[in-house]
């Protein structure tokens, strides 16, 4: 049984830290990514940028985009969000049942981007 777990808290009390150790411990079949950020030469926070459990980065959000949905005062940077972090969980693999029942029409894909979509937003609503 897969299981899924959301970590939150308030920043510095060691969130980042013990998900990469347990990680370590549970190398085969760990999955995600989190949240790291990323600061200017003032120390300013500027925005955060994704990492997943297996190295890849990409940018998360920042304050001086004008694109994507807004969360805080932050942009969220969607296509480096989907094509890291949402790769990083294997969706695709646990919609596939979902597909197998929808036709395959321009329709369906609406459908199926729709889910997707509400999908993203309730989980970056979750972390705001």
């Amino acid at each position: 049984m897969r299981r899924r777990i959301h970590l939150t808290g308030p920043p510095g009390c060691g969130k980042t830290t013990f998900v990469g150790k347990v990680a370590d411990i549970l190398r085969d079949g760990v999955s995600g990514f989190y949240a790291e950020e990323i600061r200017d030469a003032k120390k300013q926070r500027i925005g955060f940028r994704v990492v997943t459990l297996d190295g890849k980065r990409g940018e998360l959000a920042d304050k001086y985009s004008v694109h994507g949905p807004r969360v805080g005062s932050y942009r969220v940077n969607m296509e480096s969000f989907e094509r890291v972090a949402l790769l990083s969980l294997d969706l695709d693999r646990k919609l596939e049942p979902q597909l197998q029942h929808l036709p395959r029409s321009l329709h369906a894909r609406e459908r199926l981007e729709h889910r997707r979509r509400r999908f993203l937003r309730g989980l970056l609503l979750s972390v705001a």
